[in-house]
């Protein structure tokens, strides 16, 4: 993961992003199909980066050249991710973006 100043992207499918997620973290993962190319339609959705900006969590782009996919999974403290995602959904988000949630795995007390 990195932060929000470096914007690289790193080729990946949906598979070997999910093998690569922490389980002490929770994790949403936004996937939309690339219509063309061009570095990150996340960026043009300025809601959704403007939150990134400000939010300090860790994030990254992935680029799933074979199936024409873009990716951005950013990771959230453990037991924050259904709140951290009810914050940007209420920012709205364009139709054409689907989201998976990923919960940190829980921790036997």
């Amino acid at each position: 993961m990195k932060d929000a100043q470096d914007y690289t992207v790193t080729i990946g499918n949906f598979t070997s992003i999910k093998r690569s997620l922490d389980p002490d973290y929770g994790y949403i993962i936004f996937e939309k199909k690339r219509e063309r190319r061009t570095l990150l339609f996340f960026l043009e959705d300025s809601s959704l980066f403007e939150f990134l900006e400000r939010s300090g969590f860790l994030w990254q782009f992935y680029f799933d050249d074979c199936m024409g996919q873009d990716y951005l999974v950013m990771q959230c403290n453990a037991g924050k991710e259904e709140e951290v995602m009810a914050s940007i959904l209420a920012q709205g988000l364009p139709d054409d973006i689907n989201y998976y949630l990923f919960k940190a795995k829980e921790r036997a007390k």
